[in-house]
Protein backbone atom coordinates (compact mmCIF):
# COMPACT_ATOMS: atom_id res chain seq x y z
CA UNK A 1 0.00 0.00 0.00
CA UNK A 2 1.06 3.68 -0.64
CA UNK A 3 0.96 6.54 1.47
CA UNK A 4 0.70 9.86 0.29
CA UNK A 5 0.65 11.78 3.27
CA UNK A 6 0.28 15.45 3.69
CA UNK A 7 1.51 17.39 6.15
CA UNK A 8 0.52 20.71 7.16
CA UNK A 9 1.82 23.41 8.82
CA UNK A 10 0.49 24.18 12.19
CA UNK A 11 1.01 27.58 14.37
CA UNK A 12 1.54 27.07 18.41
CA UNK A 13 1.34 29.65 20.57
CA UNK A 14 2.41 32.90 20.32
CA UNK A 15 6.29 33.25 20.09
CA UNK A 16 7.00 29.70 19.05
CA UNK A 17 7.79 28.68 15.55
CA UNK A 18 5.31 27.14 13.23
CA UNK A 19 5.68 23.11 12.74
CA UNK A 20 4.48 20.78 10.03
CA UNK A 21 2.68 18.16 11.87
CA UNK A 22 1.04 15.02 9.40
CA UNK A 23 -2.65 16.15 7.79
CA UNK A 24 -4.78 13.75 6.76
CA UNK A 25 -3.40 10.60 4.54
CA UNK A 26 -4.51 9.47 1.00
CA UNK A 27 -3.93 5.58 0.85
CA UNK A 28 -3.86 3.53 -2.42
CA UNK A 29 -3.79 -0.44 -3.03
CA UNK A 30 -5.08 -3.28 -5.15
CA UNK A 31 -7.12 -4.74 -2.17
CA UNK A 32 -9.61 -3.27 0.01
CA UNK A 33 -8.42 -1.41 3.29
CA UNK A 34 -8.43 -2.98 6.22
CA UNK A 35 -10.11 -0.98 9.13
CA UNK A 36 -6.28 -1.25 10.33
CA UNK A 37 -5.33 0.97 8.35
CA UNK A 38 -5.25 4.96 8.37
CA UNK A 39 -7.07 7.66 10.97
CA UNK A 40 -10.02 9.18 10.56
CA UNK A 41 -10.39 11.88 7.69
CA UNK A 42 -8.04 9.50 5.33
CA UNK A 43 -8.71 8.62 1.62
CA UNK A 44 -8.26 5.21 0.21
CA UNK A 45 -7.82 4.88 -3.47
CA UNK A 46 -8.38 0.77 -4.96
CA UNK A 47 -7.35 0.13 -8.34
CA UNK A 48 -9.80 -2.78 -9.42
CA UNK A 49 -7.87 -3.73 -12.51
CA UNK A 50 -4.83 -6.19 -13.26
CA UNK A 51 -2.63 -3.29 -13.12
CA UNK A 52 -1.94 0.24 -11.24
CA UNK A 53 -1.49 2.67 -10.97
CA UNK A 54 -4.58 4.53 -13.00
CA UNK A 55 -5.23 5.83 -15.86
CA UNK A 56 -4.55 1.48 -17.25
CA UNK A 57 -6.84 -0.11 -14.57
CA UNK A 58 -10.45 -0.94 -15.01
CA UNK A 59 -11.62 0.73 -12.89
CA UNK A 60 -11.11 3.05 -9.36
CA UNK A 61 -12.84 2.73 -6.17
CA UNK A 62 -12.80 6.07 -3.81
CA UNK A 63 -12.88 5.29 -0.04
CA UNK A 64 -13.29 7.80 2.91
CA UNK A 65 -13.20 9.99 4.63
CA UNK A 66 -12.59 7.20 7.17
CA UNK A 67 -14.65 7.52 10.44
CA UNK A 68 -14.87 5.92 13.62
CA UNK A 69 -17.08 3.09 11.94
CA UNK A 70 -14.36 2.54 9.55
CA UNK A 71 -14.38 3.28 5.71
CA UNK A 72 -17.83 2.94 4.67
CA UNK A 73 -19.05 2.03 0.84
CA UNK A 74 -16.42 3.38 -2.02
CA UNK A 75 -17.24 5.19 -4.57
CA UNK A 76 -16.73 4.04 -8.02
CA UNK A 77 -14.96 6.59 -10.01
CA UNK A 78 -15.27 5.54 -13.77
CA UNK A 79 -18.36 6.14 -15.42
CA UNK A 80 -19.93 5.10 -18.38
CA UNK A 81 -18.47 4.95 -21.87
CA UNK A 82 -18.60 7.73 -23.72
CA UNK A 83 -19.95 8.55 -27.25
CA UNK A 84 -17.32 7.57 -30.25
CA UNK A 85 -14.88 10.38 -31.14
CA UNK A 86 -14.77 11.58 -34.53
CA UNK A 87 -12.67 9.82 -37.09
CA UNK A 88 -8.98 10.97 -36.82
CA UNK A 89 -7.53 12.23 -40.23
CA UNK A 90 -5.19 9.31 -41.84
CA UNK A 91 -1.34 9.21 -40.61
CA UNK A 92 1.61 9.90 -43.47
CA UNK A 93 2.39 7.40 -45.63
CA UNK A 94 4.52 4.84 -44.01
CA UNK A 95 8.08 3.83 -45.35
CA UNK A 96 8.15 1.01 -48.11
CA UNK A 97 8.68 -1.89 -46.38
CA UNK A 98 11.74 -4.43 -47.53
CA UNK A 99 10.63 -7.67 -50.23
CA UNK A 100 9.01 -10.05 -49.06
CA UNK A 101 10.46 -13.69 -49.58
CA UNK A 102 8.43 -16.64 -50.98
CA UNK A 103 8.39 -20.18 -51.68
CA UNK A 104 8.71 -20.89 -55.73
CA UNK A 105 7.75 -24.04 -57.71
CA UNK A 106 7.98 -26.25 -61.12
CA UNK A 107 9.13 -29.20 -62.71
CA UNK A 108 12.25 -28.76 -62.79
CA UNK A 109 15.43 -27.88 -60.92
CA UNK A 110 15.60 -23.72 -60.96
CA UNK A 111 17.66 -21.69 -62.78
CA UNK A 112 19.80 -18.80 -61.80
CA UNK A 113 17.71 -16.19 -63.13
CA UNK A 114 14.64 -18.00 -61.07
CA UNK A 115 13.70 -15.97 -58.02
CA UNK A 116 15.68 -13.35 -55.26
CA UNK A 117 17.62 -14.32 -52.63
CA UNK A 118 15.96 -15.13 -49.83
CA UNK A 119 13.61 -17.12 -51.94
CA UNK A 120 12.83 -20.69 -51.99
CA UNK A 121 12.34 -23.18 -54.58
CA UNK A 122 10.01 -27.10 -54.91
CA UNK A 123 10.61 -29.43 -57.72
CA UNK A 124 7.31 -30.61 -57.61
CA UNK A 125 8.17 -33.19 -60.06
CA UNK A 126 11.17 -34.84 -58.43
CA UNK A 127 10.38 -33.81 -54.68
CA UNK A 128 13.35 -31.57 -54.40
CA UNK A 129 13.55 -28.47 -51.91
CA UNK A 130 16.02 -25.56 -52.40
CA UNK A 131 16.58 -22.56 -50.58
CA UNK A 132 17.22 -19.75 -49.36
CA UNK A 133 18.77 -18.48 -52.28
CA UNK A 134 22.26 -16.63 -51.86
CA UNK A 135 24.16 -14.30 -53.68
CA UNK A 136 22.19 -15.18 -57.11
CA UNK A 137 22.71 -18.82 -56.78
CA UNK A 138 20.67 -21.56 -55.54
CA UNK A 139 21.92 -24.08 -52.89
CA UNK A 140 22.14 -27.80 -53.62
CA UNK A 141 18.05 -28.52 -52.96
CA UNK A 142 17.68 -31.56 -50.55
CA UNK A 143 14.54 -34.32 -50.74
CA UNK A 144 11.33 -33.72 -49.07
CA UNK A 145 10.36 -37.45 -49.78
CA UNK A 146 11.45 -39.29 -46.47
CA UNK A 147 12.34 -43.02 -46.86
CA UNK A 148 9.69 -45.40 -46.59
CA UNK A 149 8.37 -46.86 -43.44
CA UNK A 150 8.37 -50.03 -42.23
CA UNK A 151 5.37 -52.36 -43.83
CA UNK A 152 2.70 -52.21 -41.29
CA UNK A 153 1.05 -55.15 -39.89
CA UNK A 154 -1.71 -57.13 -41.66
CA UNK A 155 -5.23 -55.46 -41.16
CA UNK A 156 -8.25 -56.89 -40.67
CA UNK A 157 -10.39 -57.99 -43.47
CA UNK A 158 -12.91 -55.61 -44.52
CA UNK A 159 -16.86 -56.14 -45.05
CA UNK A 160 -17.56 -57.20 -48.29
CA UNK A 161 -19.68 -54.19 -50.26
CA UNK A 162 -22.71 -54.19 -52.05
CA UNK A 163 -22.45 -56.14 -55.17
CA UNK A 164 -21.83 -52.83 -58.05
CA UNK A 165 -23.71 -52.21 -61.43
CA UNK A 166 -23.19 -54.36 -64.42
CA UNK A 167 -21.05 -52.36 -66.56
CA UNK A 168 -21.70 -51.87 -70.06
CA UNK A 169 -21.15 -54.77 -72.88
CA UNK A 170 -17.85 -54.80 -73.90
CA UNK A 171 -16.72 -54.44 -77.18
CA UNK A 172 -16.03 -57.52 -79.80
CA UNK A 173 -12.42 -59.34 -79.37
CA UNK A 174 -10.81 -59.90 -82.65
CA UNK A 175 -12.10 -63.51 -84.20
CA UNK A 176 -9.47 -66.24 -82.78
CA UNK A 177 -7.80 -68.71 -84.50
CA UNK A 178 -9.32 -71.32 -86.97
CA UNK A 179 -9.87 -74.71 -85.02
CA UNK A 180 -8.56 -77.75 -86.70
CA UNK A 181 -11.02 -79.47 -88.82
CA UNK A 182 -13.61 -81.85 -87.58
CA UNK A 183 -14.75 -85.13 -88.48
CA UNK A 184 -17.07 -85.31 -91.31
CA UNK A 185 -20.58 -85.56 -89.80
CA UNK A 186 -23.51 -88.21 -90.86
CA UNK A 187 -25.79 -87.31 -93.89
CA UNK A 188 -28.53 -85.03 -93.56
CA UNK A 189 -32.28 -85.80 -94.70
CA UNK A 190 -32.93 -83.86 -98.02
CA UNK A 191 -34.50 -80.46 -97.99
CA UNK A 192 -38.01 -79.31 -99.19
CA UNK A 193 -37.76 -78.08 -102.92
CA UNK A 194 -36.27 -74.51 -103.02
CA UNK A 195 -38.31 -72.03 -105.05
CA UNK A 196 -37.55 -71.09 -108.73
CA UNK A 197 -35.43 -68.39 -109.11
CA UNK A 198 -35.24 -65.66 -111.38
CA UNK A 199 -35.24 -65.51 -114.97
CA UNK A 200 -32.30 -63.49 -117.05
CA UNK A 201 -32.73 -60.47 -118.58
CA UNK A 202 -31.94 -62.49 -121.76
CA UNK A 203 -34.89 -64.67 -121.48
CA UNK A 204 -37.96 -63.90 -124.21
CA UNK A 205 -41.71 -65.01 -122.83
CA UNK A 206 -44.14 -65.14 -120.27
CA UNK A 207 -44.21 -66.49 -116.76
CA UNK A 208 -47.56 -65.87 -114.77
CA UNK A 209 -48.01 -62.02 -114.65
CA UNK A 210 -44.76 -61.22 -115.92
CA UNK A 211 -43.72 -60.56 -119.44
CA UNK A 212 -39.73 -60.24 -120.71
CA UNK A 213 -39.46 -58.71 -124.13
CA UNK A 214 -36.32 -58.76 -125.59
CA UNK A 215 -34.26 -57.91 -129.10
CA UNK A 216 -32.75 -61.51 -128.73
CA UNK A 217 -33.76 -63.29 -131.80
CA UNK A 218 -36.53 -66.49 -131.95
CA UNK A 219 -38.72 -64.58 -128.77
CA UNK A 220 -41.64 -64.94 -127.92
CA UNK A 221 -42.65 -61.66 -129.08
CA UNK A 222 -41.77 -60.08 -133.09
CA UNK A 223 -42.12 -56.73 -130.74
CA UNK A 224 -42.64 -54.49 -127.87
CA UNK A 225 -46.23 -53.85 -129.32
CA UNK A 226 -46.62 -58.10 -130.01
CA UNK A 227 -45.59 -58.10 -126.26
CA UNK A 228 -48.92 -55.71 -125.49
CA UNK A 229 -51.28 -56.91 -127.97
CA UNK A 230 -50.82 -60.72 -125.66
CA UNK A 231 -51.27 -58.76 -122.36
CA UNK A 232 -53.75 -58.73 -119.92
CA UNK A 233 -54.81 -55.98 -117.26
CA UNK A 234 -52.38 -56.74 -114.37
CA UNK A 235 -49.39 -58.09 -116.42
CA UNK A 236 -46.16 -56.37 -115.89
CA UNK A 237 -43.95 -56.03 -119.13
CA UNK A 238 -40.47 -55.77 -118.47
CA UNK A 239 -38.67 -54.05 -121.73
CA UNK A 240 -35.11 -54.97 -122.90
CA UNK A 241 -32.53 -52.86 -124.12
CA UNK A 242 -32.43 -51.64 -127.84
CA UNK A 243 -34.96 -49.16 -130.14
CA UNK A 244 -38.90 -50.25 -129.49
CA UNK A 245 -40.14 -48.01 -131.82
CA UNK A 246 -43.93 -46.70 -131.35
CA UNK A 247 -46.50 -48.52 -128.60
CA UNK A 248 -49.88 -47.80 -128.25
CA UNK A 249 -51.82 -48.75 -125.06
CA UNK A 250 -55.00 -48.04 -125.21
CA UNK A 251 -56.58 -51.40 -125.83
CA UNK A 252 -54.48 -52.72 -122.85
CA UNK A 253 -55.46 -50.73 -119.79
CA UNK A 254 -54.34 -52.10 -116.12
CA UNK A 255 -50.97 -53.40 -117.42
CA UNK A 256 -47.30 -51.57 -116.36
CA UNK A 257 -44.27 -51.44 -118.36
CA UNK A 258 -40.77 -50.84 -116.99
CA UNK A 259 -37.31 -50.73 -118.75
CA UNK A 260 -34.98 -53.23 -117.43
CA UNK A 261 -31.52 -50.36 -117.47
CA UNK A 262 -32.11 -47.54 -116.06
CA UNK A 263 -33.07 -44.21 -117.40
CA UNK A 264 -29.95 -42.75 -117.48
CA UNK A 265 -28.61 -45.95 -119.43
CA UNK A 266 -30.79 -44.44 -122.39
CA UNK A 267 -31.09 -48.00 -123.51
CA UNK A 268 -34.63 -48.63 -123.34
CA UNK A 269 -35.82 -46.30 -125.96
CA UNK A 270 -39.31 -45.78 -127.80
CA UNK A 271 -40.27 -43.08 -129.98
CA UNK A 272 -43.53 -42.51 -128.68
CA UNK A 273 -45.95 -43.38 -125.97
CA UNK A 274 -50.18 -43.20 -126.18
CA UNK A 275 -52.69 -44.36 -123.81
CA UNK A 276 -56.07 -43.26 -125.10
CA UNK A 277 -58.79 -45.62 -124.02
CA UNK A 278 -62.32 -44.95 -125.47
CA UNK A 279 -64.16 -47.23 -122.58
CA UNK A 280 -64.26 -48.22 -119.18
CA UNK A 281 -63.70 -46.14 -116.25
CA UNK A 282 -60.50 -45.27 -114.10
CA UNK A 283 -60.08 -48.30 -111.65
CA UNK A 284 -59.71 -50.18 -115.26
CA UNK A 285 -58.08 -47.68 -117.10
CA UNK A 286 -54.47 -47.64 -114.67
CA UNK A 287 -50.99 -47.62 -116.57
CA UNK A 288 -47.88 -47.98 -114.53
CA UNK A 289 -44.62 -46.45 -117.04
CA UNK A 290 -41.19 -46.45 -115.63
CA UNK A 291 -37.61 -46.44 -116.47
CA UNK A 292 -38.25 -45.34 -120.03
CA UNK A 293 -36.56 -43.01 -122.75
CA UNK A 294 -39.29 -41.44 -125.19
CA UNK A 295 -37.35 -39.88 -128.04
CA UNK A 296 -38.96 -38.44 -130.68
CA UNK A 297 -38.13 -36.20 -133.92
CA UNK A 298 -41.45 -35.53 -135.58
CA UNK A 299 -43.51 -32.67 -135.03
CA UNK A 300 -46.39 -34.18 -132.94
CA UNK A 301 -46.72 -35.41 -129.50
CA UNK A 302 -44.16 -37.78 -128.09
CA UNK A 303 -46.46 -38.82 -124.87
CA UNK A 304 -50.54 -38.87 -125.92
CA UNK A 305 -52.42 -39.76 -122.33
CA UNK A 306 -55.64 -39.43 -123.35
CA UNK A 307 -58.21 -38.04 -126.21
CA UNK A 308 -61.00 -35.35 -126.87
CA UNK A 309 -62.95 -37.60 -128.58
CA UNK A 310 -65.16 -40.25 -126.73
CA UNK A 311 -63.16 -39.91 -123.68
CA UNK A 312 -62.99 -42.50 -120.95
CA UNK A 313 -61.23 -40.99 -117.61
CA UNK A 314 -57.84 -42.34 -117.23
CA UNK A 315 -55.07 -42.88 -114.12
CA UNK A 316 -51.52 -42.80 -115.37
CA UNK A 317 -48.74 -43.21 -113.20
CA UNK A 318 -45.04 -42.08 -114.50
CA UNK A 319 -41.73 -42.69 -112.93
CA UNK A 320 -38.11 -42.39 -113.89
CA UNK A 321 -39.41 -41.31 -117.78
CA UNK A 322 -37.41 -39.26 -119.67
CA UNK A 323 -38.97 -37.63 -123.18
CA UNK A 324 -37.00 -35.70 -125.25
CA UNK A 325 -38.02 -34.08 -128.59
CA UNK A 326 -35.63 -32.90 -131.84
CA UNK A 327 -37.34 -31.21 -134.35
CA UNK A 328 -37.13 -27.15 -133.95
CA UNK A 329 -40.10 -26.72 -136.36
CA UNK A 330 -42.77 -28.50 -134.16
CA UNK A 331 -45.68 -26.46 -132.98
CA UNK A 332 -47.53 -29.42 -131.42
CA UNK A 333 -46.94 -29.95 -127.78
CA UNK A 334 -44.02 -32.78 -126.50
CA UNK A 335 -46.50 -34.33 -124.12
CA UNK A 336 -50.29 -33.83 -124.39
CA UNK A 337 -53.32 -34.49 -121.41
CA UNK A 338 -56.82 -34.75 -122.54
CA UNK A 339 -59.73 -35.25 -120.60
CA UNK A 340 -63.31 -34.58 -121.94
CA UNK A 341 -65.19 -31.80 -120.35
CA UNK A 342 -67.48 -33.95 -118.23
CA UNK A 343 -65.15 -35.56 -117.03
CA UNK A 344 -63.90 -35.38 -112.86
CA UNK A 345 -61.71 -38.39 -112.61
CA UNK A 346 -58.54 -38.57 -114.30
CA UNK A 347 -55.67 -38.18 -112.97
CA UNK A 348 -51.67 -38.15 -113.79
CA UNK A 349 -48.99 -38.88 -111.64
CA UNK A 350 -45.43 -38.18 -113.00
CA UNK A 351 -41.90 -38.49 -110.70
CA UNK A 352 -38.79 -38.09 -110.97
CA UNK A 353 -38.90 -37.45 -114.70
CA UNK A 354 -37.33 -35.37 -117.37
CA UNK A 355 -38.79 -33.77 -120.11
CA UNK A 356 -36.53 -30.91 -122.72
CA UNK A 357 -36.78 -30.07 -126.23
CA UNK A 358 -33.24 -30.59 -127.49
CA UNK A 359 -33.88 -27.48 -130.61
CA UNK A 360 -36.83 -25.53 -131.19
CA UNK A 361 -38.77 -23.56 -129.17
CA UNK A 362 -41.93 -23.45 -131.08
CA UNK A 363 -44.58 -25.30 -128.97
CA UNK A 364 -45.22 -26.64 -125.40
CA UNK A 365 -43.37 -28.87 -122.83
CA UNK A 366 -46.42 -30.50 -121.35
CA UNK A 367 -49.87 -29.10 -122.20
CA UNK A 368 -52.91 -30.05 -120.02
CA UNK A 369 -55.64 -29.69 -122.09
CA UNK A 370 -58.30 -30.91 -120.28
CA UNK A 371 -57.37 -33.50 -117.71
CA UNK A 372 -58.57 -33.07 -114.15
CA UNK A 373 -55.71 -33.54 -112.15
CA UNK A 374 -52.08 -33.43 -112.74
CA UNK A 375 -49.07 -34.28 -109.80
CA UNK A 376 -45.71 -33.53 -110.62
CA UNK A 377 -43.36 -34.48 -108.10
CA UNK A 378 -39.12 -33.88 -109.01
CA UNK A 379 -39.67 -33.26 -112.12
CA UNK A 380 -37.67 -31.04 -114.46
CA UNK A 381 -38.88 -29.37 -117.71
CA UNK A 382 -36.10 -27.64 -119.96
CA UNK A 383 -36.59 -25.38 -123.33
CA UNK A 384 -39.93 -25.46 -125.49
CA UNK A 385 -42.03 -21.77 -125.77
CA UNK A 386 -44.03 -22.85 -122.95
CA UNK A 387 -42.47 -25.76 -119.98
CA UNK A 388 -46.41 -26.37 -119.19
CA UNK A 389 -49.45 -25.25 -120.44
CA UNK A 390 -52.54 -25.78 -118.63
CA UNK A 391 -56.01 -24.94 -120.04
CA UNK A 392 -58.00 -27.29 -117.36
CA UNK A 393 -57.71 -28.62 -113.83
CA UNK A 394 -55.72 -28.64 -111.04
CA UNK A 395 -52.09 -28.78 -111.18
CA UNK A 396 -49.74 -29.77 -108.30
CA UNK A 397 -45.73 -29.63 -108.14
CA UNK A 398 -43.36 -29.90 -105.70
CA UNK A 399 -39.60 -30.01 -106.14
CA UNK A 400 -40.13 -28.92 -109.79
CA UNK A 401 -37.61 -27.44 -112.43
CA UNK A 402 -38.74 -25.20 -114.91
CA UNK A 403 -36.75 -23.65 -117.27
CA UNK A 404 -36.64 -21.96 -120.35
CA UNK A 405 -34.91 -19.28 -122.60
CA UNK A 406 -37.65 -18.76 -124.83
CA UNK A 407 -39.95 -15.96 -125.70
CA UNK A 408 -42.94 -17.08 -123.84
CA UNK A 409 -43.71 -17.63 -120.40
CA UNK A 410 -42.48 -20.72 -118.69
CA UNK A 411 -45.96 -21.49 -117.10
CA UNK A 412 -48.98 -20.48 -118.58
CA UNK A 413 -52.87 -20.55 -116.82
CA UNK A 414 -55.54 -19.86 -118.78
CA UNK A 415 -59.24 -19.45 -116.92
CA UNK A 416 -59.98 -21.34 -114.56
CA UNK A 417 -56.86 -23.22 -114.00
CA UNK A 418 -55.57 -24.20 -110.51
CA UNK A 419 -51.54 -24.18 -109.63
CA UNK A 420 -50.10 -24.89 -106.27
CA UNK A 421 -46.19 -24.99 -106.39
CA UNK A 422 -43.61 -25.50 -103.40
CA UNK A 423 -40.16 -26.01 -103.34
CA UNK A 424 -39.53 -25.71 -107.01
CA UNK A 425 -37.47 -23.41 -109.31
CA UNK A 426 -38.85 -20.93 -111.97
CA UNK A 427 -36.47 -19.70 -114.52
CA UNK A 428 -36.58 -18.12 -117.43
CA UNK A 429 -33.72 -16.59 -119.12
CA UNK A 430 -35.71 -15.60 -122.58
CA UNK A 431 -35.74 -11.58 -123.32
CA UNK A 432 -39.10 -9.95 -121.83
CA UNK A 433 -40.07 -13.14 -120.85
CA UNK A 434 -42.22 -14.40 -117.44
CA UNK A 435 -41.99 -16.56 -115.38
CA UNK A 436 -45.91 -17.30 -115.08
CA UNK A 437 -48.97 -15.75 -116.97
CA UNK A 438 -52.53 -16.03 -115.09
CA UNK A 439 -55.57 -15.84 -117.28
CA UNK A 440 -59.02 -14.92 -116.30
CA UNK A 441 -59.94 -16.66 -113.26
CA UNK A 442 -56.32 -18.62 -112.51
CA UNK A 443 -55.56 -18.81 -109.38
CA UNK A 444 -52.03 -19.49 -107.90
CA UNK A 445 -50.48 -20.58 -104.67
CA UNK A 446 -46.57 -20.34 -104.53
CA UNK A 447 -44.69 -21.34 -101.02
CA UNK A 448 -40.44 -22.35 -101.07
CA UNK A 449 -40.10 -22.00 -104.56
CA UNK A 450 -37.34 -19.69 -106.09
CA UNK A 451 -37.78 -17.33 -108.91
CA UNK A 452 -34.97 -16.61 -111.35
CA UNK A 453 -36.11 -14.11 -114.49
CA UNK A 454 -33.90 -12.66 -116.58
CA UNK A 455 -35.60 -9.47 -118.10
CA UNK A 456 -39.41 -10.05 -118.03
CA UNK A 457 -41.74 -10.31 -114.72
CA UNK A 458 -42.28 -12.75 -112.10
CA UNK A 459 -46.07 -13.08 -112.89
CA UNK A 460 -48.39 -11.43 -115.44
CA UNK A 461 -52.00 -10.94 -114.80
CA UNK A 462 -54.03 -10.75 -117.80
CA UNK A 463 -57.28 -10.91 -115.75
CA UNK A 464 -58.79 -11.08 -113.05
CA UNK A 465 -57.11 -13.68 -110.54
CA UNK A 466 -54.21 -13.49 -108.20
CA UNK A 467 -51.21 -15.22 -107.16
CA UNK A 468 -50.60 -15.78 -103.36
CA UNK A 469 -47.24 -15.88 -102.22
CA UNK A 470 -47.77 -18.02 -99.08
CA UNK A 471 -43.84 -17.78 -97.37
CA UNK A 472 -39.81 -18.05 -98.48
CA UNK A 473 -40.28 -16.77 -101.13
CA UNK A 474 -36.34 -15.94 -102.54
CA UNK A 475 -36.41 -13.90 -105.79
CA UNK A 476 -32.84 -13.17 -108.08
CA UNK A 477 -32.48 -9.78 -109.10
CA UNK A 478 -35.10 -8.31 -111.38
CA UNK A 479 -37.33 -11.48 -110.96
CA UNK A 480 -39.93 -10.19 -108.63
CA UNK A 481 -38.47 -6.05 -107.81
CA UNK A 482 -39.98 -2.91 -109.59
CA UNK A 483 -40.88 -5.20 -112.54
CA UNK A 484 -43.26 -8.36 -110.41
CA UNK A 485 -46.10 -7.52 -112.43
CA UNK A 486 -47.50 -6.18 -115.43
CA UNK A 487 -51.41 -5.82 -115.37
CA UNK A 488 -54.04 -5.16 -117.66
CA UNK A 489 -55.91 -2.19 -117.78
CA UNK A 490 -58.53 -3.67 -116.74
CA UNK A 491 -57.42 -5.09 -113.77
CA UNK A 492 -57.01 -3.54 -110.37
CA UNK A 493 -56.09 -6.61 -108.28
CA UNK A 494 -52.07 -7.19 -107.06
CA UNK A 495 -50.29 -10.01 -108.70
CA UNK A 496 -48.39 -11.10 -105.40
CA UNK A 497 -49.65 -11.04 -101.87
CA UNK A 498 -47.12 -11.90 -99.01
CA UNK A 499 -48.79 -13.15 -95.72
Amino acid sequence: MKDLTRWKKVYPVAGQEPRFVPANNFWSGEVTPPTTLGLAGDFYLKFQGPQAPPPTSNSVLLYGPKTSLGWGTPVELVGNDGPEGPQGENGPQGDAGLDGKTILSGTSDPGPGVGSDGDFYLNTAAKIFFGPKSGGSWSTGFSIVGPAGEQGPQGNDGISGPAGETGPEGSIGPPGLTGPQGPAGPQGPAGPQGLAGPIGASYDGKVGNTIWVTKQTGGAYTSLQDAINQSVAGDTILVGAGNWGEINLSQKPGISITGLQPPLADEVVISKLTFAPTTGVPTTNTIFISNLRISNNSQFEALQLGQTANIAPIRVTMSGVRVYRNNASSVSPMVMCYSHASDTDTSIYMKNCYFTHESGQNSSTLMMSSARYLDLENCQFSNGAFCLSAFAGTIACSFVRFETASIGDCIEMQPGVQLLIGNSLVRNLGVNSNGIRLYTGAVCVISDTVFDISSGNGAVIAGPGGILVKNNLTVQPAALGARNTVISPAVTQLAFQVL
